[in-house]
């Protein structure tokens, strides 16, 4: 089986830059085979059709990459959840500054 590597890019308004996100993953040395991105509001439960796309894209053993965990999610529960649901199905999330290896180990 082969394994991908996504990037998932977020920010809160028009006003903010992905370009940040997407030079942090850069400069840590991974080249994602995919790179989703969304533009969401400050509220929980808005309409992130990146994300959604993202999480159709995963599949078992694939590895997803963010800058920070609070990217996932506006609140901890859609955070907690969206851990949940992609560690269930076999996804290894990894955020830059964790100690996480990279590239992480197979499984």
């Amino acid at each position: 089986m082969t394994m991908s590597t996504a990037a998932y890019l977020r920010v809160s308004t028009g006003q903010q830059s992905i370009d940040q996100q997407h030079d942090a993953i850069a400069a840590a040395g991974i080249t994602p085979d995919r790179v989703f991105t969304d533009t969401a509001s400050g509220r929980a439960g808005s309409n992130r059709p990146g994300w959604t796309e993202c999480v159709g894209w995963l599949r078992n053993g694939d590895h997803l990459v963010v800058v920070a965990v609070d990217r996932l999610g506006r609140s901890v529960r859609e955070v907690a959840t969206a851990l949940h649901e992609l560690t269930t199905r076999g996804i290894h999330v990894a955020r830059l500054g964790s100690h996480a290896a990279w590239p992480p180990p197979n499984r």
